[in-house]
């Protein structure tokens, strides 16, 4: 049960009938007060018009109201207005005293205090609901009696509203009714309703919990267009990428396991060769020692490059802006792999225009030109050609690495950024290679908010543009 009021579908159910229930309130709230203010105007205006009505009918009377006669007709129109309309009727002379009162005990009395006298006496008619505290609302209705265009008295009616607020209670009454079947019906299509959006999130709900589980092979069924549908398409795309980069990750441990093994290894036997033949010669302990030494310097590349595993996965790549001329810092980059290129007879050759004055990390730029340039050469046949070219515009800088080496196939060029990704394993291994290279070339360009570009045909060469935006010292 505690499960089910803490589950969305509880939650959007609860939720849409709080706003229905608050909305028929407020809905109520202003049906009242509106047909009340209606229902008590359209009283006033009923009483004025009988009072007025009635004024005229009685006005010869009290003109004449020393005369017992006249003012028995006078009363019989007032009371019968008294029973008509459920309202008490008083009559007052041109002095404010009751000379007629359809309740027969407020003769005599002076009503010069009451505001709808005075102002019918003024010849004024007025209407107004007063609240008292003994006998709750009402309505006061003041009109003035004419003869010859004179003010000879005026007529004050006293009605009670409660007619008005019966009638509101039955309405009010009819429209909770009501409430409850909306409330119902509302409660029903919720439940239906969230039921459809409900259920595609608890089945992505368990395919979480089976990836967390260790099943990566759980897929997100749910084909709708709306956002459910978008993020289950998310989540299956991320799945997807979380067990190649899972497989690229065991690749490369394997990767690494043979390739510290292999120096380990040699240098093993070097150790129990030397150890074993004692040799007297120490031209031999110098090679034997320069054998130790270049497997050595093979375990350090390894080292360094899971060093930059880790710098790579914890975001640690800072940044150490200085200006420089750029050209100077591809040049130099260049000199430094041009023995490699040498060894394998490539030529390689560079290109540029003008000076290019900008401001990167210098060190991070020439690690990212060294793994790309090197990845060139590693990968061209021996005799082909490594070119790199060095241009700018107003807003960006590309340096374009072309080579006639083996190429990309389609469908890796994809991938060939993704950490621990080689493209041909064989091939890898012999170069040394870990899968790493473009991966740490890729983050430092973009920490740079630059790019990498790529285009490549199997068998025919690829080409690399870095491009990085033209920033000045300031």
């Amino acid at each position: 049960m505690n499960k089910l009021y803490f589950s969305i579908r509880w939650k959007l159910v609860s939720t849409y009938l709080l706003l229905v229930l608050i909305s028929l309130l407020l809905i109520n709230a202003f049906i009242n007060a509106s047909l009340t203010e209606y229902l008590m105007e359209e009283k006033k205006d009923n009483l004025l018009s009988q009072g007025t009505i009635v004024s005229d009918q009685i006005a010869p009377s009290i003109s004449s109201y020393q005369n017992r006669q006249s003012l028995d007709y006078a009363e019989s129109i007032i009371k019968s207005l008294s029973l008509r309309l459920n309202t008490r009727v008083l009559v007052v002379d041109r002095s404010g005293e009751v000379i007629v009162d359809s309740f027969d005990d407020y003769y005599g009395a002076s009503l010069n205090s009451i505001d709808e006298v005075v102002n019918a006496l003024n010849g004024f008619s007025s209407a107004q609901a007063y609240n008292f505290s003994d006998i709750g609302k009402a309505i006061y209705v003041g009109v003035p009696v004419y003869e010859s265009g004179n003010v000879i008295g005026a007529i004050l009616m006293s009605s009670s509203p409660v007619d008005i607020f019966n009638q509101i209670k039955e309405i009010s009454e009819n429209f909770y009714r009501l409430s409850i079947g909306a409330i119902i019906i509302t409660a029903v299509v919720s439940f239906i309703f969230t039921d459809i959006f409900s259920t595609p999130i608890e089945n992505l709900t368990q395919v979480v919990k089976e990836v967390a589980l260790g099943n990566k092979n759980q897929k997100a069924k749910i084909h709708s267009r709306d956002e459910l549908g978008n993020l289950a398409e998310s989540f299956n795309t991320m799945i997807t990428k979380l067990y190649h980069v899972d497989e690229m990750r065991k690749k490369f441990v394997s990767n690494v396991s043979h390739e510290l093994r292999t120096p380990i290894a040699s240098m093993k036997i070097i150790a129990e060769t030397l150890s074993l033949s004692k040799p007297d010669d120490l031209l031999v302990y110098e090679d034997f020692m320069q054998d130790i030494n270049s497997e050595m310097d093979r375990l350090n590349k390894i080292i360094d490059t899971l060093l930059n595993l880790v710098n790579l996965e914890k975001d640690e790549l800072q940044l150490e802006y200085q200006p420089v001329v750029f050209n100077q810092l591809v040049k130099h980059t260049i000199q430094t792999i041009k023995p490699l290129a040498e060894q394998k007879d490539i030529h390689l050759t560079y290109e540029d225009t003008d000076p290019i004055n900008t401001v990167v990390d210098s060190l991070k730029i020439r690690q990212c030109l060294i793994n790309i340039i090197n990845n060139a050469v590693k990968y061209t046949p021996d005799g082909g050609y490594v070119h790199v070219e060095l241009y700018a515009n107003r807003e960006d800088l590309v340096v374009k690495v072309k080579d006639t080496g083996i190429g990309i196939p389609e469908e890796d060029l994809p991938h060939i950024f993704d950490r621990f990704y080689r493209v041909d394993e064989a091939r890898a291994r012999d170069t040394g290679g870990s899968g790493l290279g473009l991966s740490i070339a890729h983050q430092i360009i973009s920490l740079h908010q630059g790019r990498i570009e790529v285009q490549s045909q199997a068998g025919v060469g690829t080409e690399f543009f870095i491009i990085l935006p033209r920033k000045s010292e300031s």
